[in-house]
C-alpha cells in the first residue's frame, strides 16, 4: 500500500466515543501500511531507543510466519517517528480477528526527546487501520520498561483501551539496573547471589564475547546437549537466530560464553535493543552448576552492558530455581514488571470474536502444559526403571 494520510472517516463512523480525538491525534502525520520489505523494516527500527525483538521482522516473522504479520509505520515530514509490527490472528474463513502488538509500538527515535504526542498518534493509526478499516480487536502489550511503561499504559487508557488479565500465570520480566555502577550493583544483589558470585570468581572462569557467526556453533551444541540431558520438550525457536544475526545491525547481537579449563560450560545470546539489553536464550553444561558459571557469566554481561551505556538488562521470565536466580540478580535496585495487555474493540463483533480467540489460545496453552508434565514424568519413570 502506498504512503497515505490516514483517512479518519472509518473511526468517525464507529460508536467509539474516543474516535474524534484519535483522528485528531494524526494531524501532521502520514502512515505506511505493509509497504516495506523485512530488511527495510529492520533497518528503520534500528534507529529507535525502544526497539524490541517482537517488533522486528527477523524475530517476529520467524515466530509466527510472515503471512500472519502486518506492519504500520508513522512518518512526520517524511521521517519515520513510530511504528508497529502486528500479528494478525483470525480463524479460517473469518475476515477479522485479533491484531496483536507485542512489546510495542515503538515511538522513541534515537537522539530525540520522547514526545508523547507521537505515541498518541501511532496508537490512533493502529486503531484506525486495524480496528476501523479491518475490524479487528486490537491488543497492545507495552514493552516492559521501568520508566516508560507507566506512561504508555496511561496513554492507552486515555485512548479507550482496557487492561485485561487473561493469563493463568502472570509473566514477569526481571530487569537488572545496569546504570548503577559496579559497586552499587553488587550491593543491590541478594545475599545468596553475592555468595554464589564470590564462589564463581574463585574458579577463574573465562568469559568471551563472540561474534554470532563464531559463537553460534558452540552455543547450539551446548543447547542441544542441555535439552537431551534435562529431557525438555524444546520449544525455543532457535531457528530464527541466523536470520536475526544477518538482518539486525551487527552491533545488536552477541553470543557470550563461559569456559573453564578450555571447555565451554555456559552460554547466552544477548541482544542490545535501544536502551535495554535482552537475555534471549541460554544453555549450560552439567559442570556449570558446581562452578557457579551462570553467576560469573551474567555478572560480566551486566558489566559489559553498562560499558555500552545501556541502563537495563532484561532477563525475561523464569520458573523455579531460574526465577530465584533472576530475582536475586535484580536485587534491591532492579525492577520486576508483570506483563500487561490492553484491548480496544470498535464493534461488538470484534470483541466477541477476540474473546473466543483468546479462549482457544488459553486451551492450547493448557494442553501444552500437560504435554510438558507428561513428558517429564515419563522420562523420570524410565530413568528409575533403567537404574
Amino acid at each position: 500500500m502506498d504512503e497515505f494520510t490516514l483517512n479518519s472517516d472509518a473511526m468517525r463512523r464507529t460508536e467509539d466515543p474516543n474516535a474524534s480525538r484519535l483522528a485528531k491525534a494524526l494531524d501532521g502525520f502520514s502512515v505506511d501500511v505493509d509497504s516495506l520489505t523485512p530488511v527495510e523494516w529492520d533497518r528503520i527500527i534500528g534507529d529507535f531507543d525502544d526497539l524490541n525483538l517482537f517488533q522486528t521482522a527477523s524475530f517476529a516473522d520467524g515466530l509466527r510466519g510472515e503471512a500472519c504479520m502486518s506492519h504500520l509505520l508513522l512518518r512526520r515530514d517524511g521521517i519515520p517517528v513510530a511504528g508497529a509490527r502486528v500479528a494478525i490472528m483470525k480463524p479460517p474463513g473469518f475476515p477479522f480477528g485479533v491484531a496483536y502488538v507485542k512489546h510495542g509500538p515503538f515511538w522513541r527515535r534515537s537522539g530525540l526527546a520522547p514526545d508523547q504526542r507521537i505515541y498518541e498518534a501511532i496508537v490512533a493509526a493502529i486503531v484506525g487501520e486495524y480496528g476501523g478499516r479491518r475490524g479487528h480487536l486490537i491488543t497492545i502489550s507495552p514493552r516492559p520498561h521501568p520508566q516508560f511503561r507507566p506512561l504508555e499504559e496511561n496513554l492507552l487508557h486515555d485512548a479507550g483501551f482496557v487492561a485485561q488479565s487473561r493469563l493463568k500465570r502472570p509473566i514477569t520480566f526481571f530487569l537488572v539496573n545496569t546504570g548503577l555502577g559496579e559497586k552499587a550493583l553488587r550491593a543491590s544483589l541478594s545475599q545468596s547471589w553475592r555468595h554464589n558470585l564470590k564462589q564463581a570468581e574463585r574458579h577463574q572462569i573465562e568469559i568471551c564475547f563472540r561474534k554470532p557467526a563464531d559463537g553460534l556453533p558452540d552455543f547450539l551444541a551446548l543447547h542441544d546437549a542441555m535439552i537431551a540431558r534435562k529431557k525438555f520438550i524444546d520449544r525455543e525457536p532457535l531457528h530464527v537466530l541466523p536470520r536475526m544475526f544477518t538482518q539486525l545491525p551487527a552491533s545488536c547481537c552477541q553470543i557470550v560464553t563461559a569456559s573453564h579449563q578450555g571447555e565451554v560450560v555456559a552460554g547466552a545470546v544477548i541482544i542490545l535493543a535501544g536502551d535495554v539489553a535482552y537475555y534471549l536464550y541460554g544453555a549450560s553444561a552439567d559442570a556449570a552448576l558446581e562452578l557457579r558459571a551462570g553467576y560469573a557469566l551474567h555478572w560480566r554481561i551486566a558489566g559489559w552492558i553498562a560499558e555500552q551505556g545501556i541502563g537495563w538488562y532484561d532477563l525475561g521470565d523464569g520458573f523455579g530455581n531460574l526465577r530465584q536466580f533472576k530475582h536475586g540478580f535484580v536485587g534491591k535496585a532492579g525492577a520486576a514488571l508483570t506483563a500487561t495487555e490492553f484491548d480496544c474493540a470498535l464493534t461488538p463483533q470484534a470483541r466477541l470474536l477476540g474473546v473466543a480467540i483468546y479462549s482457544a489460545r488459553s486451551s492450547v496453552g493448557t494442553l501444552r502444559s500437560w504435554q510438558r508434565w507428561l513428558y517429564k514424568t515419563t522420562a523420570r519413570l524410565r530413568a528409575a526403571q533403567d537404574s
